[in-house]
C-alpha cells in the first residue's frame, strides 16, 4: 500500500500542517499514484481514462514530473500532510491544438483526495498555480470542468472564474460536456 494514498482522518489541527507546493522531480511514483487515484475516484471529472493513463510508461511518467518540477512549461502543485499527497493542480502553457489566446495558461487534473474535501485546499492549489502562471507573464487562466459538477463549478466561480460559453465533449464519444471558465490574472502591485 502507497503512504501517500494512506486513509487520513482529518480533524482540525492538522489542516495548519498542509503544505501546498510544487512537486520535485524525484516524485514520479507518488504522483503517479496520486494521478491514478484521483482518475479512479472521478472519471467523469478528466479527459484522460484511468485504463489509459495506467498503460504509460514509466519514463513518460519521470519525463512529464521532470518538467512540472523544473520548467517553466508546465508545473504541477499538491497539497501535502507529511507524505501523503491530499490534492493536485497542474498549469502549463497552451498547447498547440489548443483555442486559448496569448498569454493564457490552462489549468487542469484539480483533484482534492475524498478524505481532505472541504478543507479549502482548491483555493490554496489555485493560489499556487495562478502565482506561477503570472510569475511566468500570464494575463488569463483558463480550465475546463465537467458541466454535470456543480461543486466543482460553485468553487471556480467563488474563487473568480467566470464560464465563457465555449463547451466540449469530455473526450471522445462521451456524452459529457466540458464547460470552459477562465479569468484574468493580475501581477502584483509595486509597493
Amino acid at each position: 500500500s502507497n503512504p501517500a494514498l494512506a486513509e487520513v482522518q482529518m480533524d482540525r489541527s492538522l489542516e495548519d500542517h498542509i503544505t501546498v507546493r510544487r512537486i520535485r522531480s524525484y516524485e514520479t511514483e507518488v504522483w503517479r499514484a496520486t494521478r491514478l487515484a484521483a482518475l479512479k475516484d472521478a472519471p467523469d471529472a478528466f479527459g484522460p481514462t484511468y485504463e489509459d493513463t495506467l498503460n504509460r510508461p514509466v519514463s513518460a511518467w519521470a519525463d512529464r514530473v521532470t518538467d512540472a518540477a523544473t520548467g517553466d512549461r508546465i508545473a504541477v502543485f499538491a497539497a501535502v500532510l507529511g507524505k501523503r499527497w491530499l490534492g493536485l493542480a497542474g498549469v502549463g502553457t497552451a498547447g498547440p491544438d489548443d483555442d486559448l489566446p496569448l498569454g493564457t495558461r490552462h489549468l487542469g487534473s484539480v483533484w482534492i483526495a475524498p478524505e481532505a474535501r472541504g478543507r479549502q485546499l482548491v483555493p490554496r492549489l489555485l493560489d499556487a498555480a495562478h502565482d506561477w502562471a503570472v510569475a511566468g507573464g500570464a494575463s488569463r487562466i483558463a480550465l475546463e470542468v465537467t458541466e454535470t459538477n456543480e461543486r466543482a463549478i460553485n468553487i471556480y466561480e467563488q474563487y473568480g472564474y467566470r464560464r465563457t460559453g465555449i463547451s466540449h465533449p469530455l473526450r471522445p464519444g462521451s456524452e459529457l460536456n466540458e464547460l470552459r471558465m477562465s479569468m484574468d490574472l493580475e501581477a502584483p502591485q509595486e509597493s
